[in-house]
């Protein structure tokens, strides 16, 4: 099971004071604007809804986003894998998962993460963090 802490969250950006930070996710960023939260706890459970996201879920999330752009995956389809995802614990890349369900092909699967690497390349993102090689279809 993940440590569920501000501080494990993706969208976690660590402040100038130790143990502190700022919370970046979108629904959010409103009700906390620019006020600090400690590291150390799991601030969103204050709202009533968990937004707690493992730290690279995002790039998962970006991915989704790429293949809906691209007419390759509805919304349905894209929460459905990451539910997939989230209930084997993270064990699997959601390239494989959306394969294995059949809604997009290992060659979708290259092509956005080709369109992934291109955009994080263009945001000054690190080379080499989300993987470059599509999935094999065949495995569960």
């Amino acid at each position: 099971m993940a440590d569920r802490r501000c501080a494990n969250c993706g969208y976690f950006e660590p402040a100038q004071q130790q143990g502190w930070g700022y919370c970046t996710h979108p629904q959010l960023r409103r009700k906390w604007g620019a006020r600090p939260i400690k590291r150390k706890e799991h601030a969103c459970l204050s709202t009533g809804k968990d937004y707690w996201e493992a730290i690279g879920q995002q790039l998962h999330v970006m991915l989704g986003k790429i293949l809906l752009d691209m007419h390759k995956i509805t919304r349905t389809q894209l929460e459905a894998g990451l539910s997939v995802q989230q209930a084997e614990g993270f064990t699997r890349r959601i390239g494989e998962i959306w394969v294995a369900l059949g809604y997009v092909t290992p060659e979708d699967i290259q092509e956005a993460l080709r369109r992934q690497q291109e955009i994080l390349r263009l945001k000054g993102g690190p080379p080499g963090v989300v993987p470059t090689s599509p999935p094999e279809g065949g495995r569960d």
